[in-house]
């Protein structure tokens, strides 16, 4: 069966790593933002929540999406077992968000939408 459009699709296999590395992972994480309306930098915070081996929630605490929480399809993948995940998913507004997890340091990479 085809996925309806829009709609999150992979085939990627997950990693057998992801119950050791990334499973029940919960992260708190900040990143530096300019205001589009007055230049001012601001700090937006994150949370994220790895729950399965295809949805995540997240929270966001800072910027023009705080107060929102959402959980979404998502994939994983595995750059490199014990290190680095990629988790992808797609935004009901079409917006495609990708953060990268780096297991060792416990840090989130990802870019403001």
């Amino acid at each position: 069966m085809s996925p309806t459009l829009p709609a999150f699709h992979t085939s990627t296999p997950l990693d057998p790593s992801f119950s050791k590395d990334v499973l029940d992972t919960h992260l708190i994480y900040d990143y530096t933002a300019e205001n589009p309306s007055t230049g001012a930098k601001e700090k937006w915070r994150y949370e994220m929540w790895f729950f399965s081996s295809n949805r995540i929630v997240y929270a966001i605490h800072g910027g023009p999406m705080a107060g929102r929480i959402n959980d979404q399809t998502c994939s994983y993948q595995c750059v490199h077992p014990g290190e680095t995940w990629q988790c992808n998913w797609l935004e009901e507004t079409g917006t495609v968000c990708s953060l990268v997890y780096d297991v060792v340091s416990s840090r989130a990479y990802s870019s403001p939408a």
